[in-house]
C-alpha cells in the first residue's frame, strides 16, 4: 500500500498497485474500459483508490476508446482508457483513429497474457505493440513492475507533448501480480505539454503570402484549439477582412474565449 507524501508515494504491493497510484499522482481522475481476464489484478487496484480515480464501464472497447476520446476534448485533459488482451484490444483499435487524426491525447493501459506464454499461442496472444502502431504515436511494453512509474510519465509526456495524440502502455498479466517497491512521483499535466512560437521566418513568408493574394481564405482546424490561439485568429480576420471556414474540429474557433 502507498505511503504518501507532497511529492509523491511510495507503494508496496503488486504492479496493479503501482500502476493505479501512477496513474493517480498524475492526475487521471477518470478512467473507461471494460474488465476482462488480464486485468483482474488491475481492478482490485483500481477498487482501494476508488476515491482517488472513477472507472466508467462501456458496453465494448471501442466506445470506451470514444468516451476517452470525448472526455479528453471537452475537458483538455488526458483520456484514460483500459483493455484487456485478445478481443479488448482489437476492439479499442477502432476507437482510436479518429484520436490519432485529430491530435487527441489518450492513455491506452493494455494489460496482456503472462510474459513466459509468449509464442505458445495461448489464448488471447497478439502482437499489441505491432496492433497498436498504426493508431498510437508511442507505445511500449513493461518488463518489470518497478519500471511502471517512469513508464507512465514517458506515457503521459508523449500523448501531450508536439503534436498530441493517443499513446499506448502495454502490462503482461505477470507484471501486474509481480510484487515490488517503487517510489511513484506526484506530477501534473498540461495538455499541450509544450506551446513553442511560430518561426519568424515562416510568419512573415505567411504575412507576404496573405498580402498578396487576390482572393484569401483561412481554414482554421483543431490547432487553434490546441493551441489557444481563438483571440488572434478573431483579430487576424477582423484586421483583414479575410473569410474564415473551420474542420468540424475547428467549428467555433471563433467564439471561444482565451481561459
Amino acid at each position: 500500500m502507498p505511503a504518501g507524501n507532497r511529492s509523491g508515494s511510495v507503494v508496496e504491493g503488486t504492479g496493479a498497485e503501482i500502476l493505479a497510484e501512477s496513474l493517480c499522482n498524475a492526475g487521471i481522475e477518470t478512467i473507461f474500459g471494460l474488465s476482462g481476464d488480464t486485468g483482474v489484478a488491475f481492478y482490485d487496484a483500481l477498487y482501494h483508490r476508488r476515491h482517488r480515480i472513477r472507472h466508467v464501464m462501456a458496453h465494448d472497447e471501442r466506445h470506451a476508446a470514444y468516451m476517452a476520446d470525448v472526455y479528453a476534448r471537452c475537458t483538455n485533459k488526458v483520456g484514460a482508457v483500459e483493455v484487456s488482451s485478445g478481443g479488448g484490444v482489437t476492439y479499442a483499435v477502432g476507437g482510436l483513429g479518429e484520436p490519432f487524426a485529430s491530435s487527441v491525447p489518450m492513455l491506452i493501459v493494455a494489460s496482456d497474457i503472462h510474459s513466459g506464454s509468449r509464442g505458445t499461442g495461448a489464448l488471447t496472444e497478439i502482437d499489441q505493440e505491432l496492433l497498436f502502431a498504426a493508431v498510437t504515436k508511442w507505445r511500449t511494453t513493461v518488463p518489470t513492475a518497478s519500471d511502471i512509474p517512469s513508464l507512465v510519465a514517458d506515457a503521459l509526456a508523449a500523448a501531450t507533448s508536439d503534436r498530441p495524440g493517443p499513446v499506448c502502455l502495454i502490462v503482461p498479466e505477470d507484471v501486474l501480480d509481480e510484487r515490488g517497491r517503487a517510489v511513484v512521483p506526484r506530477t501534473s499535466i498540461e495538455v499541450p505539454r509544450q506551446r513553442p512560437a511560430a518561426d519568424k521566418v515562416a510568419v512573415r513568408r505567411a504575412a507576404d503570402v496573405l498580402q498578396r493574394a487576390e482572393r484569401p481564405g483561412i481554414v482554421a482546424g483543431s490547432g487553434v484549439h490546441l493551441s489557444g490561439a481563438w483571440a488572434e485568429l478573431a483579430r487576424l480576420a477582423e484586421m483583414t477582412g479575410i473569410p474564415v471556414a473551420t474542420t468540424i474540429h475547428g467549428k467555433g474557433s471563433l467564439s471561444e474565449t482565451s481561459p
